[in-house]
């Protein structure tokens, strides 16, 4: 099965305001230049090799972090249990919300599975 194209932040907020979230929290020397469009650009990769069933967005929400949004749980849960991901409180806009730091092993598990 091949992977649902991206869809653009808002087009996707349109079509789904209650949607399940993955917030990636950005080290200090991970939020500018460079190094914030490589892990913003490493991210989009493995979203998409993850092959989500539904439809999903990303954006850079703020300077310390970096949102992928799922239409389904299921797409969310595969991304969230790659980086190992921790539940956020509820929340009156996301259905699900989990985060992670995005640094070394959440790296590291990501250019592995963009290996295999």
């Amino acid at each position: 099965m091949a992977a649902v194209p991206v869809m653009t932040w808002d087009e996707f907020l349109d079509a789904y305001p209650r949607s399940h979230l993955v917030v990636a929290w950005l080290h200090v020397r991970q939020r500018t230049g460079k190094v914030r469009r490589a892990r913003f650009d490493l991210l989009k990769r493995v979203a998409m090799a993850l092959e989500p069933g539904g439809d999903w967005a990303i954006t850079d929400a703020n300077p310390r972090e970096i949102y992928v949004a799922y239409e389904k749980a299921a797409d969310a849960t595969k991304l969230c249990t790659l980086v190992r991901a921790k539940p956020l409180g509820p929340s009156l806009q996301w259905l699900s919300q989990e985060a992670f730091r995005f640094e070394k092993d959440a790296q590291r598990s990501i250019r592995d599975a963009l290996r295999a």
